[in-house]
């Protein structure tokens, strides 16, 4: 996936990590939003942090989500500058930051 790949989409970005206790509060939530907002121009992405793919998978596995899941392998907050986890972006239809929220 790229960036070319959101434009004209309104694209809610998730941040997580398997050992992130809020994280694993807030994802029953957030996949009950993602199965109501069915709209050919809004996309539900979730970013992982864990550095092995595997405790992603084992999250996944265990909560039953089947969304799909961009690994970072640890390299995600470097990159993106958020604080702590989970942390939410929302991109307008231009890509621009609309909202966040950090918890």
């Amino acid at each position: 996936m790229t960036l070319a790949d959101l434009w004209g989409k309104v694209t809610l970005i998730n941040f997580w990590a398997s050992w992130c206790h809020p994280c694993r509060t807030e994802m029953p939530a957030l996949d009950s939003l993602r199965r109501e907002i069915v709209e050919p121009d809004f996309l539900f992405l979730t970013m992982n942090e864990d550095v092995n793919s595997g405790d992603a998978e084992a999250f996944m596995r265990e909560l039953g989500f089947d969304f799909p899941v961009l690994l970072g392998r640890g390299r995600l907050r470097e990159r993106y500058h958020y604080l702590g986890l989970p942390y939410t972006v929302l991109l307008d239809r231009d890509g621009k930051v609309s909202t966040r929220h950090q918890h």
